[in-house]
């Protein structure tokens, strides 16, 4: 999950930040799950991936 918010966010601690976010969002939706659909690990690494790419816009739009 980590691997994969750097790849989106590229900043350390972002992607820290952004794997937070993304296990508290999974144990929100932890009843949408579906194994039949695929493995837990890519439903994880799919909201992280979500979560990156929401912090990365966010952060674009803050004024420096």
């Amino acid at each position: 999950m980590f691997a994969r918010a750097m790849r989106v966010v590229v900043d350390r601690d972002l992607a820290e930040e952004a794997v937070q976010e993304a296990f508290v969002r999974a144990w929100r939706a932890r009843a949408t799950f579906d194994p039949s659909v695929g493995p837990i690990d890519s439903w994880l690494i799919a909201i992280t991936g979500n979560v990156a790419v929401d912090l990365a816009r966010a952060r674009a739009r803050r004024p420096h």
